[in-house]
């Protein structure tokens, strides 16, 4: 992808589904901690990478999204931190070497979350070869800009901001501060944000989650097709990033991939 933030403003560009719960399908138990695979079972991080990156994929992110400090000690991990993220950007950036895909190193929210700690895993991310960073699912907007500035002193690179509201209004006022801030994707569930589109596609362009709002149904009840059908109806709307939440696995990428291929002509 030669320009990241040009494609995902003008098209819709697919993102990578739910890595733990297909390192579970493949008989990989992750003991709530999928994270602790980089170490003990790389190949199966790479091949989950991989199975998303051959359905179509073309942002996959980093095994680390819950490798946070007090995590990695419960786990007995604490010493290991940067070199667990190092390691998932690693195994990301193995599995996409020679394709077009890029890596998305993924963090997300402390508890009550200090710069020096988003800095030790933004840090070792990008050391591993991230190409973006993603700041997934945050509930809080002020430790999300926090971790943004944290970001934005150690590099340049695009940075993608996610957050969960409780109403339309919230994630208006959300996105705008987040772009004054300097967030280059912003966004969040898809049930929540698929409804402001296309008014909020001008710049900053929207992240939208395959997760379901309340009234939906479970996450395992989405079915492929229905994911396709949600693929598309992004893309009709002007465009996006689409990654898939809960239960969201090749399977349905690849059947939202051969849609919009087929609907492009």
């Amino acid at each position: 992808m030669k320009d990241f933030l040009e494609e995902v403003s003008r098209r819709l560009v697919l993102g990578d589904g739910d890595l733990p719960a297909t390192l579970e399908a493949h008989g990989h138990s992750c003991n709530l901690f999928p994270e602790e695979l980089n170490l003990s079972n790389p190949d199966a991080v790479t091949a989950v990478h991989a199975s998303f990156l051959n359905a179509g994929a073309q942002v996959i992110r980093t095994n680390s999204l819950r490798a946070r400090a007090h995590d990695l000690e419960a786990h007995g991990l604490e010493n290991r931190l940067s070199e667990l993220h190092w390691l998932a950007a690693q195994l990301a950036k193995s599995a996409a070497r020679g394709t077009a895909a890029l890596v998305a190193g993924t963090v997300g929210q402390e508890n009550h979350g200090t710069p020096s700690a988003y800095q030790a895993r933004v840090g070792a991310l990008l050391d591993g070869g991230s190409d973006l960073i993603f700041f997934e699912n945050f509930t809080s907007l002020d430790e999300l800009i926090m971790a943004l500035h944290v970001k934005q002193a150690l590099h340049h690179c695009p940075a993608i901001c996610s957050i969960a509201c409780s109403s339309h209004g919230d994630f208006a006022q959300a996105f705008r501060t987040l772009q004054n801030e300097g967030a280059d994707v912003v966004g969040g569930p898809f049930e929540a944000v698929f409804p402001m589109m296309p008014a909020l596609l001008s710049p900053p362009m929207v992240l939208l989650l395959s997760d379901e709002g309340n009234d939906g149904p479970p996450h395992s009840l989405v079915s492929p097709s229905t994911y396709a059908e949600r693929a598309t109806n992004i893309k009709n709307a002007g465009g996006g990033l689409l990654f898939g939440g809960s239960g969201i696995r090749a399977e349905h990428v690849n059947c939202a991939n051969e849609k919009i291929i087929s609907e492009n002509g």
